[in-house]
């Protein structure tokens, strides 16, 4: 399977992409990925190709919604690095934040793309950890090998 990571760093072999489960790493300043405050502000994007991704996965089911209405051309995606570098109570809220944001963006069939976001090689998961991961926010194998593989379609354009 060809799973697919955004990156933060830029400078990586292109063997490294392969050690870790990817056919390829994405960079993060790509002109295709755009970082909104949260699913209201991601709408600014929803009409241009590319994935949007929140800094606050607060789940607002109205916007989840409207944001299927047509056919939005963006995908929203999650990074899982916010996740990976809190500890504690902190990361417990973002847990249930992020699992409550899947569970209404599968109610809604709205696609979604997992990215780890790693700044510096020493932070990359493979993408059997990711997987793991995405467990945590409630989906399954399927959904989420499905959310490593969206991003091919950025891999033409960059």
């Amino acid at each position: 399977m060809d799973f697919y990571d955004i990156v933060s760093f830029s400078s990586f072999s292109s063997n490294l992409a392969e050690r870790y489960g990817f056919k390829q790493f994405i960079p993060s300043h790509s002109k295709f990925v755009f970082i909104a405050k949260n699913i209201a502000d991601a709408f600014r994007f929803r009409k241009r190709k590319g994935i949007v991704f929140l800094m606050d996965y607060k789940p607002k089911p109205t916007l989840i919604k409207r944001w299927c209405i047509g056919k939005p051309k963006a995908i929203i995606g999650i990074k899982l690095n916010d996740l990976i570098e809190k500890e504690g109570m902190e990361r417990a809220k973002e847990l249930g934040k992020l699992r409550t944001f899947t569970k209404l963006c599968f109610k809604f069939r709205l696609p979604l793309v997992l990215a780890s976001f790693s700044k510096e090689e020493k932070e990359l998961r493979t993408a059997f950890e990711l997987i793991n991961i995405a467990h945590l926010i409630g989906m399954n194998e399927g959904q989420a090998k499905m959310a490593l593989m969206r991003a091919h379609f950025l891999t033409a354009t960059i």
